[in-house]
């Protein structure tokens, strides 16, 4: 069985001010197998959304997934929405 622990952290800095950041765990049968921990910095954030989380545990299960980054032109004319 797979556990996902989402975390987060925050850094604040006097020159660059606030920073945030988001990252998870992944543990397989109670044993850490993924560590994308968060870390919130002036430069160089470790930044890891809950989607990437999900997708590595697919990808754990053994199942094979292929993402699309393209998106459909959603323009629409004013007078398609009267």
């Amino acid at each position: 069985m797979f556990e996902i622990v989402f975390m987060n952290d925050h850094h604040n800095c006097e020159t660059c001010g606030s920073s945030y950041a988001s990252g998870y765990i992944i543990k397989k049968d109670g044993e850490v197998v993924v560590d994308k921990t968060p870390i919130a910095a002036c430069y160089d954030d470790s930044d890891y959304n809950q989607n990437e989380a999900y997708l590595e545990v697919i990808q754990l299960a053994g199942i094979q997934i292929d993402v699309s980054t393209e998106y459909s032109d959603c323009s629409y004319e004013d007078d398609d929405y009267v």
